[in-house]
This record gives structure tokens, C-alpha cells and sequence, in this order.
């Protein structure tokens, strides 16, 4: 039988083809036909996220296992989480139950060379419940949380003690709702109040995104969760500090309370590397006050690297006016959302920003004024975030449009400079990962969500032998 050439690649060229493909399950499966190499490169990809989303999910991973034991030896990153209905029909099948306090992971061993967890939405079962997922993956790292309500401050805590070793800490809209959310099998009110085996205190890498109350709701009951951590276990080595919103017009919330974001940045004055800050608040009473609190901070010692968020007012030139010093600075970066539904919609979005922002007041050009406060600025670059489902990933020309716009912009403003940074495209729901594109197509490596329905077929099975791969596991471009 004659040999397919794919299996003749040279290996690090066929590892490089996987992993530009890591993104992309049916091309993983594709490449899992060609040849036995082949097929091992695709299964370390496919196999390096497994997404717990259902009941089943354990005994389907169990018996993975004990067909290919080795299988744990790929898992990188485990993904636990609460889909709707929907997702789960069309990604687990018709027969499914959400994970609940009766699923437990008998027999699971421990998947010892996972280094991150992502909990998403799983707030309806109990501490206990949730403690014996966690001892699935004895070696974590790097936690995220997202949309999740914990019954109390003490719960939360209880919950983030069964992970010991913890370096990085995420977390999007996380509240404290009594009664409600994840919380232990007995009464709150019995437990002693204090916060159990919390240890952030090696945490060097924090970000947090919408975990403050909006601004309709009633404080006087409202528990302060980041303040809540900070208070019990300040994580004082911190090297990297991502504090955002997501900007009024989408209806979110604040990154974290004033008095919480002036605690983090106090405790980590002298350790920042980086620093990423929406200056932006929904309330302009918050506005002001942040300014406030921004000119009584300390010197940033040791900060090589600034970004900030831009929007439609002056509260970047502020902060970077009211900010005392930050000596070792060598890098500025400028983030812009480009998060709206049409492509007119992008076009005066980011017309507005940039006719507010530049230029600055000041009589000299950007540049100038940047070096002339912080003298050892080397580099500024402007960063476009774009939401993960968005076709502006795969349309190269239109990227480079917006791009000449910034460009002309800068031009028109006195601020050209030949020392700006290339612009780089964020994915949102990657934590806004700067996207890299193919040199051939200039296409993002994962297929866009909504063009899914028509380029694959409709069908809940496949008659390939590599479909049974995808039982445990899950694309990261796939969100429930």
C-alpha cells in the first residue's frame, strides 16, 4: 500500500502544523488519519484541554483511559464547567445531565501534568463536591474564574485552599451572594469565619475583570470579595497586575471597588513588571476619584510595562499625568476595544476614541510627552480587541483598513512616529491573547463560530475512529 507523503514530513515541521492547528479540532482529527506520527502530534493536541461539562464526561474520560493510560501525560489544562442545554445537546449529545453533588470522579486518577483549571459558571454544587474535582490535578498553577457566585467571603476562601500552590489568579464577575452559589454542606453561620487554608501570598500573576457591583445595585449588603482575599492573603510578590471592565455600553461592571484596586496597587508598588489598568469607570463620581487615588500611589519601582485601556474621554492622559513615577518604565501600551456588530460601528467607535484621546493637551507630540515623564520609554504600540466569534479574525483587508485609520489618525495629529510597535489583534475571550494570524490567509487557526453551522456537517456522530477522541475534550473556541 502506498504511503501517504504527509507521512514523510520531518517531524518538527509536522509538530509546527499541529500546533498552528491546535485550535482547530476537525483539522486535528483530519491529521489523526494520515499517519501513526501524525497521530500522535494531533492527539497531544487535542488531548492538551479536557472540558468536564456533564455527568458523563467523567466515565466517557475514564474509559479513554483505559483503552490509552497515557493519555493523562497530554492534559495541560482542565476546564470545568455549567453549559445550557443547548450547548450540551449539540456538543455532548440529546442524554446528558449537568455535573451536580452526585457526580463525583470515582476512579479518575490524578492528572498529575495539569498545570491550569478553568471553573466557568459551576456554582451549583457544594464545597465538598468541588473540593474532590480539585484533587483531580494535585500539580495547578494558574486558576480561572468566571461567572461565578460563592454562598459567602469564607466559602470562596475554603474554596481557593484546595489549591496550594497557586502562581496565576483570574477572575470575570465573581459575587458574593448569601444562600446562593457555591457554598459549603453545612450553615455558613457555623463555620468559624475565618478563611481556612487561603494562601495567595505566592500569586505573582492577578487579573481581574468586572468584579465590582454595578452601580444600580444596593451596596449596603454588598461583600467585597477581592478586598475580602487581600486582607487575608495579600499576595505581595505580585509581578503581574490586570485590573479591567467591560465598558458601560455592554452592561458590565467595574473591575474590582476603588478601595480594592488602591490596596492591590499599594501591595504591589515595588514588584510590578506589568501593569495593565482601565482607567474608565461607569460612575463619574468613580472617575474623579480615581484620579485621586492614583496621584497619592507610590513610585513604581521596578514597572517595565504599562497598558491602558482607551475610550471615549480623557482618563488615560490623567492617569499617566497624575502617576508620580515609574523610573525603570520602557514600554506604553494602548488598548482599544473594537467590540461592536458592524463594521460601520468599528469605523466611528474607534473615530471617536481617537478624536478624544490625541491629541493630548499638551503642545508636544505623544511621544514626546510620554519620554519626557518617563525617559526610558523604548516602545509604544496600540492594541485592537476584538471578541473571539468576530469575522474581523479572518478578514486580513479589513484589519490592515483599521490599521492605516489608526495610522492617519496619528499622522493628522502631529503624533507619527516610526518608533510605534506593530499593531497587535487581542482575542477577548482568551484573556485578550494577542491572535496569530496564518502568513498564507491572514485567518485566525480556529473556525469562526457562526460559519461552524454550515461548514460542518449537521450530526451529532461520525463514522471516523477519531471522533471518540473528542469525548473528553474540547476546543478552546468552543465557549458554552
Amino acid at each position: 500500500m502506498k504511503s501517504s507523503p504527509w507521512s514523510r514530513i520531518p517531524p518538527e515541521i509536522a509538530n509546527e502544523i499541529a500546533g498552528h492547528n491546535s485550535k482547530d479540532v476537525p483539522a486535528l482529527r483530519a491529521m489523526s488519519l494520515v499517519s501513526k506520527q501524525m497521530r500522535f502530534l494531533a492527539i497531544e493536541h487535542l488531548f492538551s484541554v479536557i472540558h468536564f461539562a456533564c455527568a458523563e464526561d467523567f466515565p466517557r474520560w475514564l474509559e479513554l483511559l483505559r483503552t490509552t493510560p497515557s493519555l493523562t501525560t497530554f492534559v495541560k489544562r482542565v476546564r470545568f464547567s455549567k453549559p445550557g442545554a443547548t450547548w450540551l445537546r449539540r456538543h455532548r449529545g440529546p442524554k446528558t445531565s449537568q455535573l451536580d453533588d452526585n457526580t463525583l470522579p470515582h476512579l479518575i486518577p490524578p492528572l498529575l501534568h495539569a498545570s491550569a483549571v478553568e471553573w466557568v459558571r459551576l456554582d451549583s454544587i457544594s464545597l465538598q463536591t468541588a473540593a474532590a474535582y480539585i484533587k483531580l490535578l494535585p500539580n495547578v498553577q494558574k486558576l480561572h474564574l468566571e461567572y461565578i457566585f460563592f454562598g459567602s467571603l469564607i466559602s470562596l476562601a475554603n474554596f481557593l485552599g484546595n489549591f496550594g500552590n497557586l502562581k496565576a489568579l483570574s477572575v470575570v464577575k465573581m459575587y458574593i451572594e448569601p444562600g446562593y452559589g457555591l457554598r459549603n454542606d453545612l450553615d455558613d453561620d457555623d463555620l468559624s469565619g475565618q478563611p481556612g487554608s487561603l494562601n495567595l501570598s505566592q500569586v505573582d500573576e492577578l487579573a481581574i475583570t468586572s468584579c465590582a457591583p454595578y452601580p444600580s445595585d444596593d451596596l449596603e449588603d454588598f461583600q467585597d470579595p477581592i478586598l475580602y482575599l487581600l486582607t487575608h492573603s495579600p499576595p505581595a510578590g505580585l509581578r503581574s497586575l490586570d485590573l479591567g471592565g467591560f465598558g458601560y455600553k455592554n452592561g458590565q461592571a467595574d473591575a474590582c471597588t476603588l478601595l480594592a484596586m488602591e490596596k492591590l496597587l499599594c501591595i504591589g508598588a515595588p514588584s510590578f513588571l506589568s501593569l495593565t489598568i482601565e482607567p474608565t469607570f461607569l460612575e463619574e463620581l468613580s472617575n474623579t476619584q480615581f484620579v485621586d487615588m492614583a496621584g497619592r500611589l507610590t513610585v513604581f519601582s521596578a514597572l517595565r510595562t504599562l497598558t491602558i485601556w482607551l475610550d471615549c474621554d480623557r482618563q488615560a492622559e490623567q492617569l499617566l499625568n497624575t502617576l508620580k513615577a515609574a523610573p525603570n518604565l520602557t514600554m506604553i501600551i494602548f488598548r482599544i476595544r473594537l467590540h461592536q456588530e458592524s463594521d460601520k460601528g468599528n469605523h466611528d467607535h474607534l473615530d471617536s476614541v481617537l478624536n478624544t484621546v490625541l491629541p493630548w493637551k499638551s503642545s508636544l507630540s505623544l511621544k514626546s510627552t510620554l519620554t519626557q515623564k518617563f525617559p526610558l520609554i523604548q516602545q509604544i504600540g496600540f492594541h485592537f480587541s476584538v471578541p473571539h466569534s468576530s469575522d474581523v479574525h479572518f478578514r486580513r483587508e479589513y484589519r490592515r483598513k483599521m490599521e492605516k485609520r489608526l495610522w492617519e489618525h496619528l499622522e493628522r495629529t502631529g503624533d507619527a512616529s516610526t518608533d510605534y510597535l506593530p499593531v497587535k489583534w487581542l482575542d477577548v475571550e482568551d484573556n485578550n491573547t494577542p491572535v496569530v494570524y496564518s502568513q498564507v490567509n491572514g485567518e485566525a487557526s480556529w473556525l469562526v463560530p457562526h460559519a461552524r453551522r454550515f461548514w460542518e456537517p449537521d450530526t451529532e456522530g461520525s463514522d471516523c475512529a477519531s471522533e471518540k477522541s473528542d469525548s473528553g475534550s474540547d476546543s478552546d473556541s468552543e465557549h458554552p
